[in-house]
This record gives structure tokens, sequence and C-alpha cells, in this order.
């Protein structure tokens, strides 16, 4: 079958599958080529006239004939044009591409340039200089003798040196190649026998480089890894040489006289190897694609004749060449490819491509020596695969062809003849050989296109004009440029044809093609026969098929398939979900939800083993398995997070239910905020700690907490308590509280439910009764039976010492606790709180603790000096019967008796044994009749000094006689300006009236009186409103139940049996005993704040003294 037929048949094949119909008119004078859905013409008629005239006139029309009326449906990607550009009367030999312009070389040895801002109908025509280094490279040759080196030298040897120097002068004159860097500013022409010239795009004359003699440049390359700021930067560029070394030279512009002068080369590197003759090719290139993520690569390829060497290295900023080459020391740690047989010459050539910003990266890179046609593909994603040893030493070859088909592959892969050059582009490559260029696609590596130049004359090569994405073939007198066009859309036709339905895909959504939709169609069919249901979904997407046709396309009772329909809803509902309606929403995605909880049942019992719906495949791991069953998991959970809008709740937990899947169900009711289901479903399956978590996780858990305090308190105390402390702000005591007496004696449990109770004491300054009880019964509980006791102590001291009103806890609760536990010290603290100070002595006494008993016995002077010192006769009593009879009985009941101020030897004697001797109270006795003196003498003075005063007071009232001081009941206090009969008060003779609240207040706030007698005041205000209190609470509504209640009491500690009628007597008494101090203290605090007016008295009248003091700053003139 013809090359003709086959691509007819591959353009047919490829309408019926792909369905596309785009028909257009071919004109009769193309020339066309068909491949696997690819076409070829030359589209301009003055073009195409001089193409077709090229080759045998029968070939062409065998090749014309029966294409005249075939509709084709897409553009040729490839033509030749003819470059209309002005040639000089002169054969080119070499030539360089540049964004500025091209520079080619003559077989004279000169230099053409076209500056493509002028374009191409002019050019420059450059000769080389006339000296190099000092030398005369032309002028006239001397017929007569001369000398050299000193030495007169005959005319017929003088003659043959001149003609030598004429050869050598010759042979200098001969370039060969010529350089340039991507935009055109620098540009360098080499020759044969080590002399290098240089030209700037903006100077017109061709300069030697003396620093580069005798070195010959077999390859230049630019570094052009980063972009010019100006035209005047410096210019880096590396060469190979002859003798197969690597040197780095730098373009250095000079201020002064506005030219660039080259630097001393620098050897980077030398490979030492008999098999390559030369470098001849260098290419420099960086790239993010093969280098680990966040780093750059940068990549210097030098070809042979035989083989390609590799230097590479990663860094995070962009490397010297110094630093590159410093890893390869020598020619074994270099990377290079396999060798092939060695031949003249190679060529080599890289592919970039562009994104949407125009940031280029290599894409691929083609080298040939006469035998095979190796390649290389780099990376196309940051960071997935890096350029390493392993990735060069991969070789990768294409078929070589020209016009032959052939089935033998390695046949195929034989390059049959040495050619000009090599090109590759994104999905073709082209060889050009001596009379004519072949391009072949990558995709099927068969010739797609073929082009005789026999036009050209002799063909010298083929240059990459990568800024206008063609190549430019050039002959001796003729210069045409090869373009690839459409490569994206021709390449998924063909994958297409070849039924690459993934590759077509890919290319057609990089090019975001019209034929997206039937592509996809086919795309998706593939994958769904190959029972890629998930991908098939994915790709139905965006096919041409309604949703429809795609449900009824998966309905079927695989898991598979049916997750293949879920991932095509799921993505159908992303797309439409703000064109589609709610009810739709609604349907669609409750039916996922269906799925999503069916497909976690049936992973959940293959993993746990039991009776599959679906059997598992026997290739699965139940490692795999739980995988699986995780990410389900996670996918429904993300899902109902999403969509729980849509969600008919009641049916949710139906279908959650009939699947057994409670975790399921409890997720999402906690998602609902249904915690009583959750919360209470948690209590029952005894799952306590994660009951308290979704209640920690609750805006609001109290009422959760109030229900399920008793059991949780018990089972998770500590959790529980944390929850109380951090979740809860305020809570309700009573409701709370009793949770802690369900928890175990000497447990852990039991510790943690105290240090919340003081927690709540000490933290949260709770005072109700309950929470106090709770406190005082974990203390009598606790293992350290002090706890009890010392607490005890603490309150009755913040009681009397008035830091505390009263105790918080329920007293009967308190003495019932101090009874059980035998808590005698509690008992006679609770005792003191009540003011029962002589129960609480007789207590003490009872049990020998004698200070104790002597502490409260100070306490009882409060009360009655009777009581007193009956109390005090009780230890005295006491300890005459306990303490045995000597002088240290004696000692120790002195030292009792000089606590106490109410009791006296003469007390004492008659407890005392009779058998003692009097000696041992012979100083007691006189101690005691010296004190009634000097009390005898003190009343005396007293007396007297009282009757003095009698005297002086009548004569005052005798000279008040007749007078008096009227009280209005409208009078107000001079202070606070309220009525004055509203509070007790004061009248002064001044006839200043002032409530006495007011009075004290005043005299606080002017410092009026010393700070001993403010003080005093003080202390007096506090005692008497103390007093108050105790009377007050002397209720005769209380009195039976006080009485009743305090003889209960005493009786539950005290063996004695006193009577009702005594009881009475002391509660009597000690009313009594608060009424007279009462007054005593009001009398004191009378006579200190009435001595004097506070508003107009000599203190008060002195204060308008105290700020001016002496000071002779300032004088009056």
């Amino acid at each position: 079958m013809s090359f003709k037929e086959v691509a007819v048949q591959g353009y047919q094949r490829n309408r019926n599958n792909a369905g596309i119909a785009n028909s257009e008119n071919s004109k009769s004078n193309k020339q066309q080529y068909y491949n696997s859905g690819v076409s070829t013409s030359i589209q301009e008629e003055s073009e195409i006239q001089e193409s077709l005239q090229w080759g045998d006139p029968k070939q062409r029309e065998e090749e014309i004939v029966g294409f005249q009326e075939k509709q084709v449906d897409y553009s040729s990607p490839i033509e030749v044009k003819n470059l209309y550009i002005s040639l000089p009367q002169q054969k080119i030999k070499h030539l360089a591409i540049s964004q500025k312009s091209a520079v080619a070389i003559t077989e004279n040895n000169m230099v053409i340039r076209w500056k493509f801002e002028n374009g191409y109908d002019t050019y420059e025509s450059m000769s080389l200089p006339e000296k190099v280094s000092g030398l005369s490279l032309g002028g006239k040759l001397a017929n007569v003798g001369g000398k050299i080196g000193g030495k007169i030298i005959p005319f017929k040897r003088f003659k043959k040196y001149q003609n030598d120097k004429e050869v050598e002068r010759q042979k200098r004159r001969i370039i060969d190649r010529v350089y340039m860097d991507r935009v055109g500013q620098h540009c360098i022409i080499t020759n044969n026998t080590g002399y290098t010239y240089y030209l700037n795009h903006n100077s017109s004359q061709v300069k030697p480089l003396p620093k580069l003699k005798r070195i010959i440049l077999k390859s230049v390359m630019f570094d052009d890894r980063q972009a010019y700021k100006t035209l005047l930067d410096d210019k880096t560029f590396l060469f190979g040489s002859e003798n197969n070394s690597i040197y780095q030279c730098k373009l250095e512009y000079n201020e002064k006289d506005g030219q660039f002068y080259e630097t001393v080369p620098q050897l980077l590197i030398s490979i030492h190897d008999e098999k390559p003759k030369f470098i001849t090719d260098i290419k420099i290139l960086h790239n993010k694609f093969g280098a680990r993520k966040g780093e750059v690569q940068t990549i210097v390829l030098a070809s042979t004749n035989s083989q390609i060497y590799f230097f590479c290295k990663s860094a995070k900023e962009l490397l010297t060449f110094d630093q590159l080459f410093k890893e390869y020391d020598n020619v074994q740690s270099m990377l290079y490819t396999m060798p092939t047989p060695a031949s003249h010459l190679s060529f080599t050539d890289l592919c970039y491509e562009y994104d949407s910003k125009l940031r280029r990266r290599c894409r691929s890179y083609i080298y040939t020596n006469g035998n095979y046609l190796q390649y290389y593909k780099f990376p196309e994603k940051e960071g997935v695969e890096e350029i390493d040893d392993n990735f060069f030493r991969t070789v990768n070859y294409f078929n070589y062809g020209k016009e032959i088909q052939t089935s033998d592959h390695k046949a195929e892969l034989k390059v049959k003849d040495m050619p000009l050059g090599v090109g590759i582009t994104l999905y073709h490559y082209i060889i050009l050989h001596s009379d004519s260029v072949s391009v072949l696609s990558q995709i099927t590596q068969q010739v797609v296109f073929h082009e005789n130049l026999t036009k050209l004359g002799k063909i010298y090569g083929m240059v990459n004009d990568m800024e206008n994405k063609c190549y430019w073939i050039y002959g001796e007198s003729k210069i045409v440029r090869l373009f690839i066009k459409n490569e994206f859309e021709q390449s998924w036709r063909i994958y297409l044809e070849l039924k690459n339905y993934e590759k077509a895909y890919q290319l057609c959504r990089k090019t975001e093609s019209e034929f997206i939709p039937t592509i996809s169609l086919q795309y998706g069919n593939q994958l769904f026969d190959q029972q890629k249901y998930k991908d098939a979904a994915r790709i139905y997407l965006e096919s041409s098929l309604g949703f429809e046709e795609v449900f009824v396309k998966f309905q079927g009772i695989d898991i598979r398939v049916q997750e293949g329909l879920a991932e095509y809803i799921q993505l159908f509902l992303l797309k439409n979900e703000r064109v589609l309606q709610e009810f739709q929403i609604r349907v669609l995605t409750n039916w996922l939800a269906d799925f999503y909880i069916h497909k976690v049942t049936i992973l959940n019992q293959r993993v746990y083993g039991a009776k599959n719906k679906i059997p598992a495949p026997n290739e699965i791991s139940k490692d795999s398995l739980i995988l699986d069953m995780k990410e389900s998991y996670e996918v429904l959970k993300r899902f109902m997070d999403k969509y729980q809008k849509y969600l008919i709740e009641d049916l949710i937990y139906e279908l959650m239910s009939s699947y057994g899947q409670l975790e399921l169900c409890l997720n999402y009711a906690l998602q609902k905020e249904n915690y009583q289901m959750v919360i209470g479903n948690y209590i029952h399956s005894e799952r306590y700690s994660e009951a308290i978590q979704v209640m920690r996780n609750m805006p609001n858990c109290t009422e959760f907490a109030y229900k399920y305090s008793d059991i949780l308190m018990k089972k998770e105390t500590k959790q529980f308590i944390d929850l109380l402390k951090n979740s809860i702000q305020k809570f309700e005591p009573s409701r709370i509280m009793r949770s802690l007496m369900e928890i175990e004696k000497e447990t852990p449990q039991f510790e943690e439910g105290f240090q919340f109770i003081k927690y709540c004491i000490n933290e949260r300054k709770l005072r109700e009764q309950i929470v106090h009880n709770i406190y005082i019964f974990y203390l009598s509980e606790h293992k350290d039976k002090n706890l009890f006791t010392e607490y005890m102590i603490e309150t009755e001291k913040k009681i009397l010492n008035g830091k505390q009103q009263r105790e918080y806890f329920d007293m009967n609760f308190a003495f019932n606790l101090a009874k059980a536990h035998n808590f005698v010290r509690a008992t006679i603290s609770l005792l003191a709180m009540k003011k029962l100070f002589e129960e609480a002595v007789q207590i003490a006494i009872e049990n020998n603790m004698i200070d104790v008993a002597i502490e409260y016995a100070q306490l009882s002077e409060q009360i009655v000096i009777y009581e007193s010192q009956k109390t005090w006769m009780k230890i005295i009593e006491h300890m005459m019967k306990t303490e045995q009879n000597g002088p240290q009985k004696i000692e120790k009941i002195f030292n009792v008796m000089e606590q106490c101020a109410y009791i006296k030897i003469e007390d004492l004697i008659p407890y005392f044994d009779n058998n003692m001797p009097l000696s041992l109270f012979k100083g007691k006795i006189e101690e005691s009749v010296r004190s009634y003196q000097e009390d005898i003498v003190g009343l005396k003075n007293e007396i007297n000094y009282k009757n003095e005063k009698l005297e002086e007071l009548k004569g005052e009232l005798s000279k008040q006689n007749g007078k008096y001081m009227r009280i209005s009941e409208k009078s107000t206090c001079y202070i606070c300006s309220e009525f004055l009969l509203n509070n007790d008060f004061i009248t002064f003779p001044c006839d200043h009236h002032v409530h006495k609240k007011c009075a004290i207040q005043y005299i606080q706030s002017k410092q009026l009186y010393t700070a001993e007698e403010i003080q005093e005041i003080i202390s007096l205000t506090e005692r008497i409103a103390m007093l108050r209190r105790n009377v007050r609470s002397y209720d005769p509504n209380q009195v039976k139940k006080c009485i009743e209640f305090y003889t209960q009491v005493y009786r539950s500690f005290n063996q004695t049996n006193n009577s009702k009628e005594d009881q009475i007597y002391k509660y009597v008494i000690n009313y009594e005993s608060d009424i007279v101090k009462l007054k005593q203290f009001n009398k004191q605090l009378d006579d200190l704040i009435c001595k004097e007016c506070p508003l107009c008295g000599p203190i008060h009248a002195s204060l308008a003294f105290q700020n001016y003091e002496k000071d002779n700053s300032w004088t009056i003139e």
C-alpha cells in the first residue's frame, strides 16, 4: 500500500471516529502529504510554483493525481517558505540566527549581516581586519632581497619566505563558523587555524580577539540563562576547543572607548578520551522541572562525534560555571551516554516550551553523529522527577526516515546517510539531508512531510529560530524556512487515530479545543470498557453525554460501577450547583448519601469478617481494605459537612439505622446538633468519656451536666470535673454537689472530688450551705484526719476575729460528723463559734486538754465576771484532782491563776489539801495582801478626786441655772444636712447639732485627734456593732428554740446532768453581759467624741494655722 493510500485511510478513520466534519476545498496547485491524519502543504502561491518545479515531474504528477477532489478538514501543519531576502553574489557557508539579526559567512570570507529591524532587503557586508596581533595581513610582495632576523637573505630565499607568508595570510582569512547569543548583541566568528573575531550588534567592524589566539574554537555557546538588563552588560560564553577542552570567557564592556574586550579564557575541564576528536556542540540550560522542589538545576551538554557529556547540579540559586564544573574533576566523574561509533560530525538541537507567561523550559534534546537519533525528554512537572545519573544514562531512539517505509525496527533506527542537521519540536523531529528535508512525527515516528531542496544548490545546514518558531535551511545561494504549526491540534488527531484517547484528551485540554466533548466521549467510553469507572465519570462530565444518559450507563449492582456514578454526580453538583434547583440538589445529595453509607457498610463487613454482600477480591489485603474504609468514612464526612442543609434528617437516620451504622448516625446527629440523641446513646453504651467530649464541644452543656452528673461524676470523675471547671461558668450547686456523694471513699476519684469542692469554695467563692456541708463531709472522710479539725479551728478564728460573720455549713450536720468520728477538738471549736465557752472549756477539761481549756477560759472573759471566774475555777479544780501533790503542782496552779485577774489566792485555799505546808502559799498570800492595800489606796484617791470634781460640777451647774437648749423636729445635722432626729445625735453648747455617726466620720477624715485616739474610736465602733448584733440575736420568739438546741448539744458531749433552769440562767447571764458591755463601750465612745465640738472646738481652730509655716522666700514691700 502506497504512502498516500495509508494517509487517506487514516484521514477517513479520523473523521469516522472523532465525528469531526470540517471540510475545506484543497487547491489544485498544492502538494499534499498525509500520514495518520497529518497533512502538509506549501501555502503561498508563488512559493508553491517554485517548489512544484523541484524533483521528477512524473512523480509530482502521480502524487497530485486523486487529491484534487478530496475534502481536507484542517489546515496543513508543516510548510516551507522561501525567504525573500537580499543575498550577496556569494555562496553561504554558515549561518547564525538571533532575535535581532542573522549573520552569515561566505566562501569569500565575507561577513554578511541582516538586521531584522531594517527588513530583509538590506544587508551589511564586512571583511576581516587586515592585522591580527600586530601582523599585517595585506600589502604588496617585495621583489628584492632583504633582512630576516638580522641576516641578509638572497633574493630567491626571500621570495620563498614571502610566498609562505602569503599562504599563511590566506589561511588566517579563511573563516568557517559563526555563533550568536540569543538576543543578537554579540557574534563570534572562528576558523580552523586558531584565530577568532568578534562583531557587536551596534558596530560594523569585525575585530580580532587576540587573547583567544592559537585556540581553535569548535563550538561556542553564550550564557543566556539571565536576560539582558542593558545592552552593555558583560557576556559570558563557553567554547569547546579542538583538544576536547571546555573554556570559559567573558566579553567585558570598556566605557572609555565603548568597545567590548575578551578576558583571558579559563579552562573548566578537559576530556581526555581517545575516541572523540573535538567538542562539536555545547548547550547551556537551567530548569526547575528536573531539580528538587525549590531549587534550580544548571545543565551543560557537551557533544562530541561519538557521545554526549552531561554536567548538572541543583542549587537554590543560579550556579556559576566554576561551581558547576568543580564537581567534575575527571572524565570518570562525568555523566555521559553510551558511546556510538565515531564519525566526523555530530548535530544536536533543543526544544523549548512556553507557558502562558512566556516562560520557557527545556522540553527535549536530540543528538546524532550519523549512526542513531538519540533523544531525551525532560520532566514536565517540578519536583516529580529529578535529573540525575540514571536519567542521562537512559537512552531513547527515534526512527530514521526519509521516504522509505520499512517494518524492520533496527533498520528504522539506523541512519541511512549522514544528515546535515537535526531539529526537534514538541511533537515532531526534523532530519536535513543533502538534498531534502524530512519531518517525522514523534508519536508514530513516521515521515509526515518530505520536501526536495535541490533548488537550494549545495545545502550547508539548518538553524533553529526559537523566536519565530521555525528552522532556517540555507544552501549556497538560497534560504528557506520550515514552519510547523498547530502541533497540538494535529497531534491529538493522530492520537485519536491511534485510539490513544488519553493523550488526545490531554492535548485537547491543553489547547482548549472545541472538540473536547467529542474526545471526552471517546476517552470516557474507553475507560468505562476498561472498568475504570471513577476515571470515566470524571471524563464524562466534559463529554457531550447528558446527565440521564450517563446515569443509565452506570446502572448496575457492582459497587465499582456505583462508585463511578457517585463520582459523576458529585462532580456534576460541583459544576452545576448554582443553576440547579433546590429539589434537584436534594434528590442527588440524598442518593449520594445512601451510596456512601452503603459503601462504608460493605467495606466494614469485609474488614471485620461479616457476611459479604459483595465478595471482596482475593488479591486485596485486609490493610488495603482498612485504608479504603477509613478513606470512605472521610469522604462521607466531608460530603455530609458540605451538603448537610440539603439532606433530609429523618431519611438519613433511617438509612444509617437500616445499614447498622450507629457511629455514622451519631456523627450526623452531631452535625445536626441533636445532642440529646448522641449523649444519651453514649451514656447508655457506657461511653462516658465520649459523652463528656460532646458536652465539652457544645455551646451550652449545663442542663446535660445536671442531668447526667450522678453517673458521670462516679465513672469519669476527672473529665467531668474538668468539664464543670472549663465549660460551665455558673452552675447551681444543689444540682451538681449531690453527685459528689456517689463517689466511693478511698479511691482516686474521691480525691478528685475533694479538690473540686475546694476549687468551688476558694476559686468560685460559693457560699451555699450544701457546698460547705459536702466539703466538711469530705474533710471528715479524708485519709488525713486532721483536715476536719484544722478547718473548724480556722473557721472559728475567722468568726471570733470578725473576718467572717458566720459559718457557712449546717451546725447540726457538723456536730453529728464530729461526734461520729470523735473529733473532740473540732467539737470545742464548734461550741466556741456559738460563744459556748463554758461548755467548750468543760469538754476540754474532760479530755484533759488543759491548754485548750485555758485558751477558751480567756475568751470567756467577754461574758460576765461571775461566769468567767466559775470557768477558771473548774480548770483549777480539775488540776487539783489530776495533778500530783508537790511544789510543781502548786507552781502550775499559780501560773493558771496569774492568767485570770478574777481569781485570788484566797479563792484557791479551800481546794488545797489540809496537809499542804503553808509555806508554799506564803509568797502568794503576801502578794495578795499588798495588792489589796494598793487597791485601797487607789480607791481612796479616786474618791477624793471624784469629790473634787463633784464640787466643780456643782459650781458649773449653779452658773447654768436658768439656761436651756431647744431642739426642733426640723433641725438638721450640720455635717450631712439630714434630719437630726433620724439617728443618734449630739448637741454641743455651741449650738452645733451633729449625728453621732457623722461626728465619727468627720473626726476620722479631718484627723482631728491623735492616731491612737482615732484607732480607739474605730475599735470601739466595731465592738459596739458586734455587741448590737449579739443583742439583736436574742429574739424573744427564738429563746425557747435556742435553749433547747444548746441544751441538746451540750448534753451530747457532757455526761453531767444539768437542769434546764441552769441552762436558761446561763443564757440570761450572757444576754445581760452583752448589755453591760454595750453600755460601757458606748460611754467610752461618747467620752472621746464629745469632749469638744468637732466643728468649732480648739482642735478644729488650730487646723487653720497648721499649713502656714515660716517662709523667707517672699517679702512684702
